[in-house]
């Protein structure tokens, strides 16, 4: 059953600027060194409202083991604390054992706590505070330290800078590298807060050190939204050449076949930009991996004709992107050259989001934001604020009825009583006044506000019919008109998935907006805190839930529910898309589902292609019979007014979910940044824009189902309560004309 909890008025003080790192032990039974050391992200960067694995060693004393349960606390985006709890085997008496656990911090400054409790209900604590960087921070992370990712990334943010029209709110792109495999963690939800993972495939001695779970926690990543960049290892003396080179190939777009020398390097220096001539001289060769079975766009290419090798090829892997760079920038003659900073900036740029760059000409478009968010799901957070039944009672009601309460036991009360003869029944007709208005107010509170749970929901689901993988993005926001304490877990719906992975926890909102994650403020409604009943396993596996999660009467929580899982449609769907001239597409396609979509439309590269009727299950559609226009004019609703092309601005106001939807999943290709002033850093693997450029068409479609399901003390809560939008989007290879 639902708990209530009425403690409105306890108030609680989460966290302090101080740092406060402490040992204390509950009882003798275990020592204060059982936390030997805790390190929070990678090398201490984290990103807010993200998941961020905490390494923690515990050290169990001489004379006895440890075993038990491993407890962090943190503030949610609310600023309600949370609990994550791990459960760790025995540590033998006088040994050291790593306990990964897995946190979403909901203010960039608060107070972390780690609690050892151990079998026999003795606690050893640690508390410590954390800055986490604000959730529109891309970190690009770089295992080893040999390459100049710092010089580069300051090139890119001098010119985002340049382009960027979004004032005052400019992204920031910043430098992480790690000297040690065992700083990471070996399951893929400890990835989440990185958006560019860089592997030096030279680096040998640091990449053998990697675990199976880490290399599979790292791979699963990438192809669930993750973007990975492996630069070749091409040193011809070495034997064990081919091994790093194939550390990730399941991710790759190709597999290295060979070391050979190339003379040329003309392209290499048009795609840095450079200035100086890598080519230094008439025995001037550049040692180059040679890829076989490439697999994507080919950015950089030396040579001519046949004999063109492909140098910067960028590729999908599943939802994520790769990119293999076929030469050595850690090494000569890249490390004496004056652009190796401009090279390495531009094959940062491939694949970091938010690169558009048309955006001068929109920006007389953007219309002024009053309501405080910076992301763009700072604006589907407020569409899906908006409750069937639930009103929010406007000033002007609250200013007339207060004037009327007073008009009714001042003057009037007064006047009536006198010209009655009855002044002394004053006491009756005050207290008469104060119940009438009281029932008045619950009245109105109760038929406006609602009398029952409500569910809005918004759902994107990823199917990959190559890699057979599906992954589910849903907003889930619950209304509740009285306070509750919540057992919440969340189920799929979708036919498509098997072998799923559900994961549901709370999602806050990006920026310095009221109640945003940039802000210090912490919640005076809930001072205890709530489970995170986290269950992760191998690098894939996970099952999350929460457990007394508090909603204060008539208010909303969001809640966000990621899972992914195997595809389960029984047979492979034949497409067949081919692109000739300008990239449009010729041939048909099917829809691959047991069920109908509708508001279906076919997007590649820059086209977009709508299909007027309901597509229905397994149905098949001929591109002939379609008519096609430019995906941007679609995006940015441009229209032509008096012989001119007109976008239609974007409007922060607009609560139309399924627009807002749209721009969140081709966001770069509208130029989103400069076309709506917003930012899509927080959740930004949805984009799937850059697929468009990569051999692949997008087909987008909403279904009738919901695809999850939020569940209350394992019941499922009544379709008469729940609004749902739900879009599925399949990515279907597109061959090229010969």
């Amino acid at each position: 059953m639902w708990r209530s909890n009425f403690s409105l008025l306890q108030t609680a003080i989460l966290y302090n600027a101080t740092v406060l790192i402490g040992l204390v032990a509950a009882s003798s039974g275990i020592a204060a060194s059982s936390i030997r050391d805790v390190q929070v992200g990678f090398d201490g960067t984290s990103r807010v409202g993200h998941w961020t694995p905490v390494r923690t060693v515990i050290a169990a004393p001489p004379e006895s083991s440890v075993s038990g349960r491993l407890i962090v606390s943190a503030v949610d985006g609310s600023g309600i604390p949370a609990q994550y709890e791990q459960a760790f085997a025995e540590v033998p008496a006088g040994q050291e054992q790593v306990i990964w656990s897995y946190v979403k911090f909901g203010r960039v400054s608060s107070t972390m706590t780690v609690r050892l409790e151990g079998s026999d209900s003795e606690t050893t604590q640690m508390e410590m505070s954390v800055e986490a960087l604000p959730s529109d921070r891309q970190v690009v992370l770089e295992l080893g330290s040999t390459l100049p990712l710092d010089d580069s990334l300051n090139l890119l943010r001098l010119r985002r800078d340049r382009q960027n029209t979004r004032d005052g709110n400019q992204q920031t792109v910043l430098a992480q590298s790690i000297e040690s495999a065992s700083q990471l963690p070996p399951h893929m939800l400890g990835y989440d807060g990185i958006e560019v993972l860089v592997v030096v495939a030279s680096q040998q001695s640091l990449l053998q050190e990697l675990a199976p779970l880490q290399r599979q926690a790292i791979e699963s990543w990438v192809i669930l939204g993750g973007k990975l960049i492996v630069i070749a290892d091409t040193d011809p003396s070495d034997d064990m050449v081919d091994q790093p080179n194939s550390l990730f190939t399941n991710v790759l777009p190709g597999s290295v076949e060979r070391i050979a020398m190339q003379r040329q390097t003309t392209e290499i220096e048009q795609f840095a930009s450079a200035t100086a001539r890598l080519d230094s001289g008439a025995g001037f060769r550049l040692p180059m991996a040679i890829l076989s079975e490439v697999d994507g766009v080919v950015e950089v290419g030396e040579g001519f004709g046949a004999d063109r090798r492909p140098a910067v090829v960028r590729g999908m892997a599943g939802m994520g992107e790769s990119v293999f760079v076929a030469f050595d920038i850690s090494t000569a003659p890249f490390v004496d050259w004056a652009d190796r900073s401009r090279l390495l900036a531009a094959i940062v740029n491939l694949v970091l989001s938010g690169g558009d760059t048309g955006g001068l000409q929109m920006r007389e478009l953007v219309v002024a934001n009053t309501f405080g968010f910076e992301d763009v799901t700072g604006q589907l957070r407020n569409s899906l604020e908006q409750f069937q039944g639930v009103r929010l009672i406007p000033f002007s009601l609250t200013a007339t009825l207060i004037a009327v309460y007073l008009l009714i036991v001042g003057p009037v009360d007064y006047w009536v009583l006198k010209r009655l003869g009855k002044s002394t029944w004053t006491w009756l007709t005050f207290a008469l006044t104060i119940v009438c208005f009281t029932g008045l107010a619950i009245y109105l509170a109760t038929s406006w506000k609602g009398n029952q749970l409500q569910l809005n929901q918004a759902s994107i689901v990823d199917v990959d019919l190559e890699e057979r993988v599906v992954r589910g993005t849903t907003w889930m926001h619950l209304f509740a008109p009285e306070t509750l304490m919540l057992d919440l877990s969340a189920t799929h719906r979708s036919p498509v998935v098997q072998d799923v992975q559900n994961v549901l926890i709370w999602q806050g909102v990006p920026g310095e907006v009221f109640g945003g994650m940039d802000s210090n403020l912490a919640s005076t409604t809930f001072s205890q805190p709530y489970q995170v009943d986290a269950k992760l396993k191998d690098a894939t596996d996970a099952s999350v839930r929460l457990d007394q999660f508090p909603i204060a009467v008539w208010s909303s929580r969001s809640l966000l529910n990621q899972w992914w899982g195997s595809c389960s449609l029984e047979h492979q769907v034949e497409q067949s898309l081919e692109s000739h001239s300008e990239g449009q597409l010729k041939g048909s396609f099917t829809n691959p589902f047991p069920f109908a979509l509708r508001d279906v439309y076919l997007v590649h590269e820059r086209w977009f292609y709508p299909l007027r009727t309901e597509l229905p299950a397994n149905g098949t559609v001929r591109l002939a019979d379609l008519s096609v226009m430019d995906l941007q004019t679609r995006l940015t609703r441009r229209r032509v007014v008096d012989g001119r092309n007109v976008m239609t601005p974007w409007q922060t106001a607009d609560r139309d979910v399924s627009r807002i939807l749209e721009m969140m999943m081709f966001f770069d290709a509208a130029n989103g940044s400069s076309y709506t002033g917003l930012s899509n850093d927080y959740q930004g693997y949805l984009d799937l824009s850059r697929a468009l450029k990569s051999g692949r068409a997008v087909l987008v479609g909403r279904a009738a189902e919901s695809a999850a399901q939020l569940e209350i003390d394992g019941e499922p809560l009544s379709e008469e309560v729940i609004q749902h939008w739900t879009y599925y989007r399949v990515q279907i290879p597109v061959k090229r004309e010969r």
